[in-house]
C-alpha cells in the first residue's frame, strides 16, 4: 500500500431513501480523503436512486450503478467490487455508519504494519436515540502481537477462523482490506458475510484489528436482526444451512454448523412462543435442544410446561 491509497467504499442499498443520508454523510465526514464511494441500488422501488443522484452531483467521488434487477446484497457487493479501483476496500451497510476516523486510523495501521486485512470493534445500536452497546472485544488467545494505537497484530490461524464463524466477532463494516479476486458468495441469502470473511482471513498473511469503536451498527427491525422468524423466512435459512454444510464439510465446521442450526430451530420456536402458538413452539424447542443441547431452549420449554398458557398469553400481550 502506498501511503495515501485509494480506498474504494462499497454501499450496496435497497429501498432505503430515509435511512442512506445517514451512511453516505458518514463516508464524506471522514478524516481521510482519498476515497471513492461507490453505491449500487439494487432495483429500489423508492425514492432511494433519487437521494444518490443528488449525492452524486454535490461530490466527484461518489459513483453509482443500478442492478437491472435485484441481485440481493451480495450481488449487489460483487457489482461494487468489480468497478473498485481501490487498492483497498471497505464496506458500509446502507443503514450504519462510520465514525469520522474510521478510514484515517485504518488505512495508517494497514501501510505501517503491511496488513492484508483489518477489523475494528463496533457500537450496536438497539434502538434510535438511545446509548449505543459496544460489540464484544476479541479473546487474548487470538491476538499475535500488540502495537501502538490500539492496534492488535491477529494470531489468524485456523481457530481463530472457525471461533469467528461461530461467533461473529467482526462486523463488515469495520473491515478494509487490500483489493483482491474473492467475492461474495451470491448462493447464500443469509451468512454471507461470515463466508467471504472467513475466507478474507483464509487468505490474508497477515490480519490486525483495531481495538477501537469506529462504526455504529444499527440493528433496527426492519433489518431482520431484531424481527420474529417467520417460517418462509426458517425454510429459506435452513436451505442456506444445506448450501454451507456443501461448502464447509470439515469436523470443525460441522460442529459450527450443528450450532448454526440448533440456534435456527430455537429462534424459530421462540418465534412461535412469542405469537403464542405453544404447541408449534414446543416442537421446535424440542428439535433445537435434540441437535445441540442448551439451556436457553429448555429454559422456554420449562416455562411452557409450568406456567399457565392463559398467564404466558398475557405476558406475551404486554411484551409486545
Amino acid at each position: 500500500m502506498k501511503k495515501t491509497p485509494l480506498v474504494s467504499v462499497i454501499i450496496p442499498t435497497y429501498n432505503r431513501a430515509k435511512l442512506l443520508p445517514r451512511a453516505i454523510d458518514s463516508v464524506l465526514n471522514q478524516t481521510y480523503k482519498n476515497f471513492e464511494l461507490i453505491i449500487i441500488d439494487d432495483k429500489s422501488k423508492d425514492e432511494t436512486l433519487k437521494v444518490i443522484k443528488r449525492y452524486a452531483k454535490s461530490d466527484k467521488r461518489i459513483k453509482y450503478y443500478i442492478n437491472k434487477y435485484s441481485k440481493g446484497p451480495s450481488g449487489a457487493r460483487n457489482y461494487g467490487l468489480d468497478n473498485a479501483k481501490g487498492k483497498c476496500v471497505a464496506f458500509l451497510d446502507d443503514d450504519d455508519e462510520y465514525l469520522p476516523t474510521k478510514l484515517e486510523k485504518q488505512v495508517k495501521s494497514a501501510t505501517k504494519y503491511k496488513l492484508d486485512c483489518l477489523f475494528t470493534n463496533n457500537y450496536i445500536m438497539l434502538k434510535e436515540n438511545t446509548f449505543p452497546k459496544i460489540k464484544k472485544k476479541i479473546k487474548k488467545k487470538y491476538i499475535y502481537e500488540k502495537k501502538k494505537d490500539n492496534l492488535l497484530i491477529l494470531n489468524n490461524s485456523q481457530k481463530l477462523r472457525i471461533a469467528y464463524l461461530k461467533r461473529c466477532f467482526f462486523c463488515l463494516d469495520t473491515i478494509i482490506l487490500r483489493k483482491n479476486n474473492i467475492l461474495f458468495n451470491e448462493n447464500l441469502r443469509f451468512g454471507q458475510d461470515r463466508d467471504y470473511i472467513y475466507r478474507i482471513l483464509k487468505n490474508a498473511k497477515r490480519a490486525g484489528y483495531i481495538n477501537e469503536t469506529l462504526c455504529i451498527h444499527h440493528a433496527h427491525k426492519r433489518s431482520g436482526s431484531l424481527s420474529p422468524l417467520n417460517h418462509k423466512r426458517f425454510k429459506q435459512k435452513l436451505k442456506i444451512l444445506d448450501v454451507f454444510h456443501e461448502l464447509y464439510k470439515t469436523k470443525e465446521f460441522t460442529k459450527v454448523l450443528t450450532l448454526w442450526e440448533s440456534n435456527l430451530y430455537f429462534d424459530y420456536g421462540y418465534s412461535m412462543f412469542l405469537k403464542n402458538n405453544f404447541n408449534t413452539s414446543e416442537k421446535f424447542l424440542k428439535k433445537s435442544f435434540k441437535i445441540k443441547p442448551n439451556l436457553k431452549a429448555l429454559k422456554v420449554l420449562l416455562i411452557c410446561k409450568i406456567i399457565p398458557k392463559n398467564l404466558l398469553i398475557e405476558y406475551n400481550h404486554k411484551r409486545n
